[in-house]
């Protein structure tokens, strides 16, 4: 989740590492799943977490598995990601600890995005006092269009604030 389910940059790098991969929708591939992993960098600005800038650096490193259907159309992809963020803004600097989620993405048939769906760990981040800021939950990412950082549309998200205080000029 990382609550990412980073908008429409994120898909559009999950592609291209699957385009990279030489994952294909050809007949040839029909009714086989094919397995990937791989590791992505991105780095966003985003007003999504505080009520200022935070630039997120975040590591992905993806496990997937990519379905396609008897005409080997891409239907459906699976998605187990290990994630790692550093927040920084107003020259102040918080990295996460490692967390991991859930990607389902679903295809209609001419390949188009209709669904993603985000579910585990969103956030979790040791402040300097020592406390957590916590999210973890699932998300409904298509929901939220033009978002480059999500928290869970059920779940929980605690101690939100204090990371904000921390980043705060």
């Amino acid at each position: 989740m990382g609550q990412r389910f980073k908008n429409l940059s994120f898909v559009i790098a999950l592609l291209l590492v699957l385009s990279i991969l030489g994952v294909s929708t050809s007949a040839a591939l029909a009714d086989r799943p094919v397995k990937y992993e791989t590791v992505v960098t991105q780095t966003v600005v985003t007003n999504d977490i505080c009520s200022f800038p935070v630039t997120n650096e975040a590591t992905f490193t993806f496990t997937g598995i990519v379905y396609f259907d008897k005409d080997g159309n891409l239907t459906r992809e699976f998605d187990h990601v290990s994630e790692l963020d550093v927040f920084s803004a107003n020259g102040k600097t918080l990295t996460a600890l490692p967390y991991t989620y859930n990607i389902e993405w679903l295809f209609d048939s001419s390949g188009n995005i209709t669904n993603a769906y985000v579910s585990g760990e969103a956030f979790r981040v040791q402040l300097p006092d020592g406390t957590m800021v916590t999210a973890a939950g699932r998300v409904d990412a298509m929901a939220h269009p033009g978002a480059t950082f999500y928290f869970p549309d059920f779940g929980h998200t605690d101690n939100l604030d204090a990371f904000c205080a921390v980043l705060a000029p």
